[in-house]
């Protein structure tokens, strides 16, 4: 595709770097953009987010295909990666929205013929996926583990059984190389082993230092909550911390320059 558009397409442009590295090919098609701040927050999200969860996502795309070893021509494979990372994953985007940018993206990459293709794949996931439940976290064929006290559940086996196949199980389920998952179960055990897999696919939040000769750390607090942007202080009292990278950019107060991305330790430097 030679005119990158949206931040959609970044991140399946990124994804498909023949080298395998999708961090630089992404800061390069994001520095020539013309995308917003806030879509280009998006491009990160997305492909950074697959990267992140890819063999759960291939998985649970296989899960919905007619002919599970079908070769999908093209970038039809990230498209829908893209797409069910978004369904799966990120709250905020509706499934409909998610279902029908992709549609959009097989045409624009030239697979007009593999439109109906993405759209009754991704169409059966969002059918067959559950709202996120909480509690204590139990692994199963059919769940979908958000975090340590997060899930989905599917109305399908997805993954590997994780009573009879632990390793294969953990490797799916959190995205994990097999030998990974082998060697933290066979020295920590399955449930300490999961637990590892967790902390290693929790996001980093991202931490901001406030600006104090512009605001303080309440008012902002209190200004990105107006916004719809979850942020909290954090512990050094100069900083707020929020999971929320794509709408934060947005914002008000990041455009006027009250707060600036700053790793704590750096920030203590001026405290």
């Amino acid at each position: 595709m030679k005119n990158v558009r949206t931040a959609r397409d970044i991140a399946v442009e990124a994804l498909r770097d023949r080298l395998g590295n999708v961090t630089a090919h992404l800061d390069r098609l994001v520095d020539r953009s013309p995308l917003s701040q806030a879509d280009r927050g998006l491009a990160r999200e997305l492909a950074l987010g697959v990267l992140r969860r890819r063999e759960t996502l291939r998985m649970v795309i296989r899960a919905f295909l007619r002919q599970p070893d079908h070769t999908m021509p093209g970038p039809v494979n990230e498209i829908l990666l893209v797409g069910a990372y978004q369904i799966l994953f990120l709250d905020r985007i509706p499934a409909f929205a998610a279902v029908n940018e992709a549609v959009e993206q097989a045409a624009r990459f030239h697979h007009r013929r593999q439109q109906g293709f993405v759209n009754g794949v991704l169409r059966s996931i969002s059918r067959e996926i559950g709202e996120i439940e909480t509690g204590v976290f139990s692994p199963g064929e059919n769940v979908l583990p958000i975090s340590a006290s997060s899930w989905r559940k599917f109305t399908r086996p997805v993954f590997a059984n994780p009573s009879t196949l632990p390793e294969r199980h953990l490797s799916e389920a959190f995205s994990l190389p097999m030998v990974l998952a082998e060697r933290w179960i066979g020295q920590y055990g399955k449930k300490k082993a999961m637990g590892i897999a967790f902390h290693a696919n929790t996001r980093a939040p991202l931490i901001l230092r406030v600006n104090r000769l512009k605001t303080d750390v309440p008012s902002v607090v209190l200004a990105l909550e107006k916004a719809g942007v979850q942020a909290k202080p954090h512990a050094n009292g100069i900083s707020v911390v929020t999971d929320d990278t794509t709408n934060i950019l947005e914002t008000q107060e990041f455009r006027l320059g009250m707060l600036q991305p700053q790793d704590p330790t750096a920030s203590a430097v001026s405290i």
